[in-house]
Order: structure tokens, then C-alpha cells, then sequence
């Protein structure tokens, strides 16, 4: 096992970056929260920002290079 995720809504889908060091995970909230692997923290929450959002059911890391 990699790392325990909380949940806080209904995970839809999750994908890992290339080092496997973190992980997205889109919810049927809308949101798309990012967890640091290692400690299990929360890095960050991105909101869509709409009055009523629709579930996250795909997700791609950006290429760095």
C-alpha cells in the first residue's frame, strides 16, 4: 500500500506522478485534491469554482519536460 488517502467525497478516479511520490485524486464533489505520498498531507485543493459541479472522472499529470 502506497499511502491512506482520507476521504472526504466519493473518489472517482486517481492517478500518481511519474515518481510515484504524489497523488491526484478527483472526487464526485468536483474537487481535485493532491496528496504528498510520503506523509499523507494534503498539498493542495483545486475547485472549479461552479455553483454546482459535476463529479472529476479523469485526470493527467502534466509532463514536466
Amino acid at each position: 500500500m502506497k499511502a491512506v488517502i482520507p476521504e472526504e467525497s466519493e473518489l472517482m478516479v486517481a492517478k500518481f506522478n511519474q515518481e510515484d511520490t504524489m497523488a491526484a485524486c478527483g472526487y464526485a464533489d468536483g474537487k481535485v485534491r493532491v496528496f504528498n505520498l510520503g506523509t499523507d498531507n494534503k498539498i493542495c485543493e483545486i475547485d472549479s469554482g461552479v455553483r454546482e459541479p459535476g463529479p472529476v472522472n479523469a485526470l493527467r499529470w502534466r509532463p514536466i519536460n
